[in-house]
């Protein structure tokens, strides 16, 4: 039995069309997001006291244009695949933040979609680049929880979910 040689053009290749994967996770994810917004469906899935409406509608449009905007750049290849890896899955970290704190925070359970997004950004990314995204969004969570509780009167502070996730 003979094995082909992987060769850097195959493993790249095999990059690009992983991104191109996760991307068509992402765009279903932000459509879901507007979706929601714009149908008033989120008063489903938190108090109304708690919902801060204008956030998540700016915050799950944005997700939309940047689906879009990373989908031209993928079939593109440019910029480089490293490059769409770090500004995406940045972006992700930061917009799920904000859409986790719009919904009133960790009680909202959005959190847990950032499992995900480090989970896939450990297929790329060495091991120590992973953990600095595990990291800053473990500190993006921490303080979305600290601002929640601060700038929400009556909410319960949900501090060990936030440091167990």
């Amino acid at each position: 039995m003979q094995s082909t040689p992987v060769t850097l053009d195959s493993v790249s290749e095999s990059g690009w069309k992983r991104l191109r994967l996760f991307n068509y996770y992402r765009s279903t994810l932000a459509l879901l997001f507007l979706t929601l917004a714009l149908n008033g469906w989120t008063t489903y899935l938190t108090r109304p006291e708690f919902f801060n409406g204008e956030l998540f509608l700016i915050a799950a449009m944005a997700y939309v244009a940047l689906s879009v905007v990373y989908i031209l750049t993928i079939y593109q290849h440019q910029p480089s695949l490293h490059t769409q890896l770090m500004v995406q899955i940045g972006s992700d970290i930061f917009i799920i933040l904000a859409l986790t704190y719009a919904l009133g925070g960790m009680r909202s359970g959005l959190g847990t979609l950032l499992i995900i997004n480090i989970s896939f950004t450990s297929l790329f990314l060495p091991l120590r680049t992973t953990l600095v995204f595990a990291a800053v969004t473990t500190i993006g969570l921490i303080m979305t929880q600290m601002w929640t509780v601060i700038s929400l009167p009556g909410i319960q502070a949900h501090f060990t979910q936030t440091g167990l996730l």
